[in-house]
């Protein structure tokens, strides 16, 4: 029997797509027989959770996986999960204080990827879900002064997500600007090779 997640994951994610949530959940119940408390099972199990609009259900799931995993990405995964649902339950100020949490977090640990994961957040929560956005990128700035993008390795960089950002604030020059860093620094993601077999 292969207890990985995948093959359990995948299923439940095409079950669930085809709006067939009992037998995803199902899918989802049989990895966790094998593989009791797998951490992407559990918040597979949380999406199914959510997707049928049992948000205190999905909520309970992702606070069990935080109180279970210690691991970095598990808790920002389970997080970033949670920053969702109260986005979806209109709990703004909930999901952006998490979301400061997570950013404090990564800054006192040096994690460069988690800050520009958590400081992305708040600004994202600010200018696509709020009716008026204060427009304030300030964490981002922050994120950028500590953590200069071009201290991170090249596949790293986020100047997608900073150009969205930017064009999102109604700054089309800084969002023009790192569009064109994006190009310059890694050209195959704009002109990918052809190869011909």
């Amino acid at each position: 029997v292969d207890k990985s997640w995948f093959p359990y994951g995948h299923l439940a994610t095409a079950l669930a797509a085809q709006g067939r949530y009992a037998e995803a959940d199902s899918a989802l119940r049989e990895l966790d027989s094998l593989v009791p408390g797998q951490p992407r099972g559990m918040e597979m199990q949380s999406q199914v959770r959510s997707a049928q609009g049992d948000y205190a259900g999905a909520d309970s799931l992702l606070q069990v996986l935080l109180s279970s995993r210690s691991e970095p990405v598990y808790q920002q995964m389970a997080t970033a999960d949670r920053i969702t649902v109260a986005i979806t339950q209109g709990r703004l100020t909930q999901a952006e204080g998490w979301a400061a949490a997570g950013l404090a977090e990564a800054r006192q640990r040096g994690d460069e990827q988690r800050a520009y994961g958590y400081a992305g957040w708040m600004a994202s929560i600010d200018y696509n879900v709020r009716p008026r956005p204060k427009r304030d990128l300030s964490a981002v700035e922050a994120v950028l002064r500590e953590f200069p993008p071009e201290s991170l390795p090249p596949s790293d960089r986020p100047y997608i997500g900073l150009a969205r950002l930017y064009a999102a604030a109604g700054q089309p020059a800084q969002a023009r600007r790192y569009l064109t860093v994006a190009r310059e620094s890694d050209g195959r993601l704009w002109n990918p090779p052809i190869r011909v077999v």
